[in-house]
């Protein structure tokens, strides 16, 4: 068993796929599908585009020719957002999570990173599982950006998840809201496609205090 352990722990080989007729990519909408709630996901196509957008990262961890993991990640003018990052259920919670995130962060560069998160704030069936995966992300240098129930825009009628901000490699406790609005505009920019007067931003910048805290 010791052995086996250490064999999961071992870093396995990290790869960006940049073309979506690569087999692995396949594996990696495997993965991706099975890992990650349907009202969470972006479509196949938008998944694929982000192979060949010069601001996404999409990398995956492989080991003996498995897809074992992978990430997502914008990386923009001000910050880079994890979109998703998911690991096979068989190995979770045996640290290819956490080499994941560690070359999430790496990609970053010296930009604030921020993690979308299924908030734990609210009584649900998969409260427990929200609040393990808000740990792992806090145990890895993450905190909440407080008095913030984010808003996600993804496509369709109904109702999106709530969710919290997580954000990494800021070096003090706040930043002032006019900076932190900057982030959130960028997202919905960046990431969603959505206009600059979306009056979804407006009611969640209404909302903040100043400076905006992270705990």
């Amino acid at each position: 068993m010791e052995a086996r352990m250490d064999a999961i722990l071992e870093a396995p080989s990290f790869v960006e796929i940049r073309d979506p007729g690569d087999s692995r990519f396949d594996a990696m909408i495997a993965l991706y599908e099975a890992a990650i709630p349907e009202r969470e996901r972006k479509s196949i196509a938008a998944v694929r585009a982000m192979i060949a957008s010069p601001k996404h990262r999409v990398v995956i961890a492989c080991r003996g020719g498995s897809v074992e993991g992978f990430f997502l990640l914008y990386v923009g003018a001000r910050i880079a957002l994890l979109e998703y990052l998911a690991t096979e259920a068989r190995l979770r919670g045996r640290g290819l999570g956490a080499h994941l995130y560690a070359q999430a962060r790496r990609a970053a560069g010296d930009r604030p990173l921020i993690v979308e998160v299924e908030s734990d704030r609210e009584d649900c069936a998969d409260r427990p599982l929200r609040a393990r995966r808000i740990l792992f992300y806090r145990r890895l240098g993450c905190r909440r950006v407080a008095d913030l129930d984010f808003i996600l825009p993804l496509p369709g009628s109904g109702a999106p998840p709530r969710l919290d901000l997580l954000v990494d490699q800021v070096p003090d406790d706040h930043v002032e809201r006019a900076q932190f609005e900057t982030w959130l505009r960028e997202m919905y920019d960046g990431v969603y496609g959505c206009q600059a007067d979306d009056p979804r931003l407006r009611k969640m910048i209404s909302g903040l205090r100043d400076p905006v805290r992270l705990t």
